[in-house]
């Protein structure tokens, strides 16, 4: 999503969009696009980082269920982004890459950088993600941080929960959900996090920091 298109294609990319940002939604859910994008304009100018266009789309991989395309400076939410409990979180983490300007691929400061150092570096992209989405949340959707942090961690508990503990189906580089709950917790210390639960299924290897060599990670 991050790579460029074509002109032409574009244009075709943005048609689609925009007819998808009205056609079948409920009157519900246009009214959360339209807060959505509001969102958008407030976070986007509070950070003095360029506008982002929010669109409805429903074609992104089966795992997500929102996505930031940095060059063309969208974020594309599926249906299942409008939902009362994961709306907030989602456009949140969403901004968070914007505001972060995750626009371009991870440039690499290694001598020799390694498909391992890549897919670390990427992971933690969407860990800082998580991070600033708890700010954003708090300076623009004026949710008490333990609140924003509880509505992130619930997020987390439940597609752990869908996944049955195992770290399956999971986004282009995103850890294993406890694992992003524990790094949440790491940051944000506090009393709040005794709330969630997330446990891994036995034996689950965990997906967050990298350790060994590229073979050994099956990355060769």
């Amino acid at each position: 999503m991050r790579h460029g298109r074509p002109l032409g294609r574009l244009g075709w990319i943005l048609g689609v969009l925009s007819l998808g940002a009205c056609a079948g939604l409920t009157q519900q859910q246009s009214d959360r696009m339209k807060e959505a994008q509001e969102i958008a304009n407030e976070t986007t100018k509070l950070y003095g980082v360029p506008h982002v266009s929010v669109f409805n789309y429903d074609r992104l991989s089966p795992n997500a269920a929102a996505g930031y395309a940095g060059h063309q400076s969208w974020i594309l939410l599926s249906r299942s982004a409008l939902d009362e409990t994961t709306f907030a979180p989602v456009l949140a983490h969403e901004l968070g890459h914007a505001t972060l300007r995750h626009d371009y691929d991870v440039e690499l400061r290694v001598a020799r950088p390694t498909m391992a150092d890549y897919w670390k570096a990427r992971q933690q992209r969407e860990l800082d993600a998580n991070a600033r989405a708890v700010e954003i949340m708090v300076r623009v959707m004026k949710k008490k941080e333990p609140e924003a942090l509880l509505m992130l961690a619930t997020y987390f508990a439940d597609a752990n929960t869908s996944r049955g503990g195992l770290p399956i189906g999971l986004p282009a580089a995103h850890m294993h959900p406890c694992d992003q709950l524990q790094d949440l917790t790491t940051r944000f210390p506090g009393d709040w996090s005794r709330e969630v639960t997330c446990e891994k299924a036995t034996g689950t290897r965990p997906l967050f920091p990298y350790s060994g060599t590229d073979r050994e990670l099956g990355l060769e």
